[in-house]
């Protein structure tokens, strides 16, 4: 979108979509390794993994940067089933504006493998949290977690504007 489009209701997915059934069975879509480059433009929410019963085997890289603006949040891992072989690595700079939180991780069952970095430059704007991990792990009754990060999780911030509601 570096043209600057309003694609505000558009959800990219820099993995693919699952096949659907059981976790981690000879129907789930593999992608060897994913990039996303924004440099303007408004879109919804970006995954940089797969969303729903996919695996992306290698390494996820997303920058955003420019004017572009993301409305909701930014899933470096993915969500919903998916499982990252490599690491993450996410980097959002100059006046790139992010309305949610931004996820080193993902979402509700994604298991990343290797390690997870986010790197926040310049004027960038946060409006929500940033997370070196990822959020809404599902825990088992017996205590098993389907989402996680197995290596570091790194954050590296650097003269951001972090635009969070301030509570007294």
């Amino acid at each position: 979108t570096s043209t600057g489009y309003d694609l505000s209701s558009v959800i990219i997915v820099g993995g693919c979509r699952g096949a659907g059934g059981e976790i981690f069975t000879p129907l789930m879509k593999h992608v060897s390794k994913t990039r996303i480059t924004m440099t303007g433009g408004t879109v919804n929410y970006i995954y940089g993994g797969s969303v729903g019963e996919a695996i992306v085997q290698g390494d996820i890289s997303i920058t955003i940067s420019g004017s572009s603006h993301i409305k909701n949040e930014v899933f470096s891992g993915g969500g919903v089933i998916a499982t990252v072989g490599g690491n993450t690595n996410v980097v959002i700079k100059d006046s790139a504006k992010i309305d949610g939180s931004v996820l080193g991780g993902g979402t509700e069952q994604c298991a990343i493998s290797g390690n997870t970095n986010v790197t926040i430059l310049g004027s960038a704007s946060i409006g929500g949290s940033v997370f070196g991990g990822g959020k809404n792990a599902i825990i088992t009754s017996d205590l098993l977690a389907y989402s996680g990060v197995y290596g570091n999780t790194n954050i590296t911030v650097n003269k951001v504007v972090l635009v969070a509601p301030y509570f007294d």
